[in-house]
């Protein structure tokens, strides 16, 4: 066992080690002995990933990252820590450690100033939460969430969810409120500015450019190809064959999920024009000729010539 000594107490922290292996080369692994280790010591790692159930894309945060470093610097024999020790002791360290951070973003808040931005959602309860969160360029916080269920989401209600935020981290270090264009935030905007004409009020330009693609898809000849899309991707997906099918023939699926519902149709258009060639064999091949599906020949006909009508709106 490796005995620690005085000068190990000026070794680089975890944090330290995480940037240092990202500005630097991975270290030469041609190592046999150095590749058995590492194989060895990832098979655990995953062990304990599968039998937490812990989603993969984990191991990919900083923190777990920062968690190895702080093994490997320990070295042999870690004493694994007690259920006690992560509910209390820890937890309690960790919360002081954040409020101290932010704290010191607050601070910074008030030498860049800051804008807030409020988010709506629902959890898997089917309550409504709302959000506030800061940023400035010290960074991003999450202030604090709060459950709106029983509330009515108004103008003045809007108003006094912002105005608290406001009040938390100084009138005079907010520059900006960030919300989307619904009617509430928009009522809300004006009163804010009877009371702090000082502070902009933002419409988000995510939900400005889903309102432009939503209004763009009401054209006649685009809502068209939009409804012609729709209904060829849901013949196709809805048919477990047909579905198979395509994935073979186009290497994939066709159907992209956007981040709004307007820009799903658009990126939707955009994957079937891509693969217009290989859904073109898809309808006119042996394997989709003889596969039985609950619709008749003619109606595989109809549909294919809806396809082909969508490619020529599309050109």
């Amino acid at each position: 066992m490796k005995v620690k000594g005085p000068m190990d107490r000026f070794t680089p922290s975890p944090e330290e080690l995480v940037d240092k292996s990202k500005a630097r080369k991975q270290p030469n692994m041609d190592s046999k002995y150095k590749k058995k280790a590492r194989k060895d010591a990832v098979k655990y790692i995953a062990r304990w990933f599968y039998e937490a159930g812990i989603a993969f894309n984990i191991a990919t945060l900083p923190s777990f990252q920062q968690m190895l470093q702080a093994i490997g610097k320990f070295g042999k024999f870690l004493e694994a820590p007690t259920p006690y020790e992560l509910s209390e002791t820890f937890l309690q360290r960790e919360v002081e450690e954040t409020t101290g951070t932010l704290a010191s973003f607050k601070q910074s808040c008030g030498t860049y100033g800051c804008t807030i931005m409020t988010d709506a959602w629902s959890d898997r309860k089917n309550r409504s939460i709302m959000n506030i969160v800061a940023h400035c360029p010290a960074g991003m916080a999450y202030l604090h969430s709060q459950d709106a269920s029983a509330e009515k989401h108004d103008g003045n209600y809007i108003y006094q969810f912002v105005d608290n935020a406001i009040k938390e981290i100084g009138p005079e270090n907010v520059v900006q409120i960030i919300t989307d264009n619904a009617s509430n935030n928009m009522s809300a905007a004006k009163t804010l500015l009877l009371k702090r004409p000082n502070i902009y009020w933002t419409p988000c330009a995510a939900h400005t450019i889903n309102l432009m693609l939503g209004d763009i898809g009401k054209i006649k000849p685009i809502r068209s190809a939009i409804l012609m899309g729709r209904s060829v991707t849901v013949y196709i997906y809805n048919h477990t064959k047909s579905l198979s099918l395509m994935r073979a023939k186009c290497d994939g699926d066709i159907v992209r999920p956007g981040a709004t519902r307007f820009a799903t149709a658009y990126l939707s258009l955009s994957s079937i024009r891509e693969k217009r060639k290989n859904l073109k064999q898809m309808f006119v091949s042996n394997e989709w000729m003889l596969c039985t599906l609950s619709e008749t020949d003619a109606g595989k006909k109809v549909y294919t010539f809806i396809l082909l009508n969508l490619y020529i709106s599309l050109h």
